[in-house]
């Protein structure tokens, strides 16, 4: 019949579907085996006495002239250095590749994980005809390269690891109320799997990158995600015009893949409440979060590693 027949090409998409969703996770197509070529040695001689680390997060390039805060770095003063972006650079592809291109002609080195506004498919803007944010995810894979911005691992000098990891949040992280809730967060964002099974889809396709990195007990692993990866971190409260708030800030599995690769700071993003804090209990990681938008795009930039140390300070971006 034909409801037998529409039913068996239903099933023969979704398999489909599945197998090219586990041929992505696996990160085995030629342009994902060129990037990680490409990138992942390049500096692993480099001494970190010459290297430092700063990371930003929602940078916001499309709202209220933001722009101009990477427009006005130095070109000279963060050459040698390593930028970690934590999502939320912009609502469109352009804005992106505006605000990433900017960074890297700054930075040696610039890493970046999307943010919810990053995958967004506004309507009436230009990123409303992708069929997904999948789709657009892998657009802005592919921007990066062309860009030299990096969203995989490398080795960025001897014995430091950089490890982004792609993340959504998941109502799991209401303790107080670990229910999916009322309110649809991020409308915009469409997924080719059930919204409430976004953050499962990030999970899987960081698992390929999810290993021990340090060969040395002094060497150092940074990873980074927009989402808030530990329970605990601050958030805004829910209030009348926000209920719910919790359900749509954070996943903690995202803090366990952290874990795993042994990081020992994570820069995050989303919430634009900065924090540089260890979390108690277990391993103690360092979890901090520097948004550009909070600061009101002031001339500074955050510093977490300087030239073989911990660091904690702003430094300003332009003389």
């Amino acid at each position: 019949s034909a409801a037998a027949t529409s039913r068996a090409e239903v099933a023969q998409l979704e398999a489909k579907r599945s197998e090219a969703f586990g041929a992505l996770c696996r990160w085995q197509s030629p342009r994902a085996r060129r990037r990680a070529k490409r990138w992942a040695k390049r500096d692993a001689a480099r001494p970190r006495e010459r290297t430092r680390v700063f990371v930003c997060s929602d940078l916001h390039v499309d709202k209220d002239g933001q722009i101009g805060w990477c427009a006005s770095i130095d070109p000279h003063r963060f050459r040698d250095d390593v930028l970690l972006v934590a999502g939320d650079v912009g609502d469109t592809v352009n804005a992106i590749r505006q605000g990433l291109r900017e960074l890297k002609a700054k930075f040696r080195r610039v890493f970046y994980v999307p943010g919810n506004h990053d995958l967004w498919l506004r309507p009436g803007l230009e990123d409303a005809e992708y069929p997904d944010s999948i789709c657009k995810l892998l657009t802005l894979f592919d921007l990066c390269d062309d860009l030299g911005v990096e969203m995989a691992p490398a080795e960025v000098a001897r014995g430091m690891f950089v490890v982004p990891l792609l993340s959504w949040y998941n109502y799991h992280y209401d303790e107080y109320d670990p229910t999916p809730g009322r309110l649809h967060f991020d409308a915009f964002a469409k997924w080719p799997v059930h919204n409430l099974g976004a953050w499962e889809l990030m999970l899987k396709l960081n698992v390929a990158h999810v290993r021990p990195y340090k060969r040395a007990p002094d060497d150092r692993v940074f990873t980074l995600s927009h989402f808030l990866p530990y329970a605990g971190l601050p958030y805004p409260k829910a209030s009348c015009s926000a209920p719910e708030m919790a359900k749509a800030v954070g996943c903690t599995a995202i803090g366990e893949q952290a874990d795993a690769v042994g990081s020992d700071m994570h820069a995050f993003g989303h919430t634009h409440m900065n924090e540089d804090s260890k979390m108690p209990g277990g391993r103690g990681a360092r979890v901090v979060q520097y948004a550009i938008e909070s600061t009101g795009a002031a001339d500074e930039i955050y510093c977490v590693f300087d030239r073989g140390h911990a660091s904690g300070k702003t430094v300003r971006t332009n003389a």
